[in-house]
């Protein structure tokens, strides 16, 4: 499996529809103008519960540099078959990488395979990415992308033209696993009428 982690810098990186430096492949299109409606499936993130349940507590503790209290579950995707899936979010300091912000994805009653972190730790203003992973198996697809809490809708289009939309409430992170074809790009829609969009390496 392969993770991708980016902060969304450079020159990828559409701000409010712009356009980018990079040359867009030929199996992405045209950027998009709206949220589509006849998407492959349309994804609600929910709220995560005030508390961490024993499994979950218990993987953070174990996390090296976990600064305790800072553990939550920042949202919960609905499932795609084995049960919801939670979104943990820590803050760990560790040398050398100092204070840096975790994430992780668990089932209700199993803990995480692995993390991602990133450093330092930055407060998102409104607008903006904060950076995504995309996990790539032989035909299972994951995608995590953080953003402020003022996006009405994220749009992960596929390489066969279609796409998933996801609608993240009042999240922060907007998260899908699916079999098939990978994503070229993601979309997300602001509630201030903009966009932000980046390409994916193939």
């Amino acid at each position: 499996m392969i993770v991708i982690v980016t902060g969304c810098q450079g020159p990828t990186f559409v701000r409010g529809g712009s356009p980018t430096t990079m040359a867009i492949p030929p199996d992405v299109g045209p950027p998009l103008g709206e949220i589509p409606t006849t998407p492959r499936q349309v994804v609600t993130m929910r709220p995560g519960p005030a508390q961490l349940n024993d499994v979950h507590r218990l993987f953070l503790e174990s996390q090296e540099g976990y600064e305790p209290g800072s553990g939550s579950i920042t949202a919960i995707h609905p499932g795609v078959g084995d049960g919801p899936l939670l979104v943990l979010r820590w803050i760990a300091d560790t040398p050398p990488m100092g204070e840096a912000s975790c994430t992780a994805v668990a089932s209700l009653t199993q803990a995480p395979n692995g993390i991602s972190c990133s450093a330092p730790v930055v407060e998102l203003g409104p607008f903006t990415v904060g950076g995504y992973t995309h996990s790539i198996g032989s035909e299972s697809q994951e995608m995590m992308i953080e953003h402020s809490p003022d996006a009405i809708a994220v749009v992960i289009e596929l390489s066969d033209h279609t796409s998933y939309v996801l609608r993240p409430g009042t999240s922060s992170v907007s998260l899908h696993r699916w079999e098939g074809n990978r994503p070229v790009r993601f979309t997300i829609f602001w509630n201030n009428d903009t966009t932000t969009s980046e390409i994916l390496s193939p």
